[in-house]
């Protein structure tokens, strides 16, 4: 198998990939909380402002987790680059 090119179209993938990930971990985060509360007080507390404040934040951790793999995979296709 040929490893895949760090190329500008790879870097963007990434990043989205990562986005989503942290996006969903975020939301996930929130509901287990809500239902631990529920569970405890009886109370709902999932607001939506919880989908805002995960947004921003997988925004920025998706934007720097998926640049430093981009950056990491683009030193390895160097690396096998420079051994050819």
């Amino acid at each position: 198998m040929n490893p895949m090119k760090a190329t500008f179209r790879l870097y963007l993938a990434v990043v989205l990939r990562a986005v989503v990930f942290f996006y969903l971990l975020g939301l996930l985060g929130n509901l287990i909380g809500a239902l631990y509360i529920f569970g405890k007080d009886g109370v709902w507390y999932f607001q939506s402002d919880a989908l805002f404040v995960a947004l921003r934040f997988s925004l920025i951790y998706g934007f720097f987790t998926g640049s430093g793999l981009w950056i990491f995979a683009k030193m390895e296709e160097i690396k096998r680059r420079k051994k050819k």
